[in-house]
């Protein structure tokens, strides 16, 4: 808005000086109701990346999260507004420094879980490493409505030979787990 102001008194100032560069001429103030639409910003989540290791049955395993926002994906307006570029995430995985795992998640990774209305309105927000599990190593996802309360948890477990489940954490008590299994 300071640069609004500063241009419009220079326009004025401009336009003062011209009109008044003739003495017989007639002066015609015209005023102009000039309305500005501050357009809201894109909010951009920081990108991230973390690199850890992790002993599963007397191996090591190493893991690399890489968050990074992208622009190719729909960007997400809530009520207000607000406008919110949504995020993928890179996540790799070695046994002993082999490579056993590597995919790049998006919100439509996880939209067979949810309906229409959420995954227009949500981005994939994070992802962090849970634990050592029987099945694997756990991964904790969040999609969510962009700074609010409302996400979806999902877990996604990757073997010891790089195969990955995905399992939605919030269950009630009568339903089994979804899973969805890839390589």
């Amino acid at each position: 808005m300071k640069g609004f102001s500063r241009i419009a008194s220079i326009v004025m100032l401009v336009t003062l000086v011209a009109c008044n560069g003739g003495a017989d001429k007639q002066e015609t103030i015209v005023q102009e109701n000039i309305t500005t639409v501050e357009k809201n910003a894109l909010v951009r989540m920081n990108d991230y990346h973390y690199v850890d290791t992790v002993t599963m049955n007397r191996a090591k395993y190493s893991y690399e999260v890489v968050r990074k926002v992208d622009d190719s994906l729909a960007v997400v307006t809530d009520e207000s507004g607000d406008c919110y570029a949504d995020n993928y995430i890179l996540l790799t995985v070695k046994r002993e420094g082999v490579h056993i795992f590597s995919k790049r998640f998006t919100k439509a990774t996880f939209a067979s879980y949810f309906d229409e209305e959420f995954c227009r309105n949500s981005i994939l927000e994070g992802m962090a490493f849970d634990r050592v599990t029987d099945s694997g190593l756990r991964f904790s996802f969040s999609v969510s409505y962009p700074m609010s309360d409302m996400c979806m948890p999902f877990s996604v477990t990757v073997s010891s030979n790089g195969v990955y489940t995905i399992t939605r954490d919030e269950l009630l008590d009568t339903e089994a787990p979804e899973e969805v299994t890839g390589v």
